[in-house]
């Protein structure tokens, strides 16, 4: 398993227990840290293959509150 393919995974594995746990902050630092590691294209990638199909409704719509800056 390559560098990129283990950091992808941590990622994905911190950024989907930072938003079950309604962590805002700890979600934004570990997105940082992809945009900064893995880049935009694979952060792209990463959410739309992997991780949104693992929300809810209720998770999803929670995600464009914290970009709309509203508060569930």
């Amino acid at each position: 398993m390559t560098t990129e393919t283990r950091m992808a995974l941590l990622v994905l594995t911190e950024l989907l227990t930072a938003m079950r746990a309604k962590d805002a902050q700890g979600f934004r630092e570990w997105l940082g840290t992809a945009f900064d590691t893995l880049g935009l294209t694979v952060v792209e990638e990463l959410f739309r293959e992997y991780l949104l199909p693992l929300l809810s409704d209720e998770e999803c719509d929670r995600i464009v509150g914290w970009r709309l800056g509203v508060s569930f």
